[in-house]
């Protein structure tokens, strides 16, 4: 069982009545961020992040100066260790003209996507996540996993074929990051598919 799922069920389980303390505790290399969670930016931005206790976290920081752009970073962290093992995978850029955020792709379609150089199996531990929680403070228990993640970033030849930087926007836009996987028959597919907005960190680019 994963933290995020235990995480579920003890909060969950508050009907039991007891007086319950939970502590959450992480401790992640820079490719296992998870910064804030989807919204407007601007280029330089925040990190933006989507996040699934079932498919992992993707996250996107934007740098640079109202449209102009001079590096794209991109980071995804497994839900649990194991997810990528054996497959091929990268994490694709994508450019909408329209707010994609918590929207499908038939709604907000993608107008460009640069695919992204290609993993192989899971990605380097990043750290660990621990769990701790205690029932009528007579209880405690701690439960720790590692944590997978990945940061690629433009300036270092990632998403090899996007603009060439610095790159300025003749409007503004969204970028969003999103992992594919290759299945074991050699189909690509987007992380994320059971869920109807995918799994995608995105940021939209204004003039600020």
């Amino acid at each position: 069982m994963t933290i995020a799922s235990i995480v579920g069920r003890l909060l969950t389980g508050a009907w039991l009545g007891h007086r319950m303390r939970l502590v959450i505790v992480c401790s992640l290399g820079a490719s296992a961020l998870i910064g804030g969670f989807p919204g407007a930016a601007m280029a330089t931005s925040a990190v933006r992040c989507a996040a699934s206790s079932t498919y992992g976290s993707t996250c996107i920081k934007v740098f640079g100066t109202d449209l102009t752009i001079t590096d794209v970073q991109g980071w995804m962290t497994e839900p649990s260790i194991g997810y990528l093992k054996g497959l091929n995978w990268r994490i694709d850029l994508e450019k909408y003209k329209c707010d994609p955020i918590g929207v499908p792709k038939s709604t907000c379609p993608v107008t460009d996507t640069w695919k992204g150089n290609v993993f192989k199996g899971d990605p380097p531990t990043q750290g660990t996540s621990c769990i701790s929680w205690s029932f009528d403070n007579t209880l405690t228990t701690q439960q720790c996993e590692n944590i997978g993640g990945r940061q690629v970033d433009r300036v270092n030849g990632y998403w090899p074929t996007f603009y060439k930087l610095p790159w300025t926007s003749g409007s503004h836009l969204w970028l969003c990051t999103e992992v594919a996987i290759e299945s074991t028959s050699g189909v690509w597919h987007y992380n994320g598919a059971g869920n109807p907005n995918g799994v995608r960190g995105c940021t939209e680019v204004v003039v600020t």
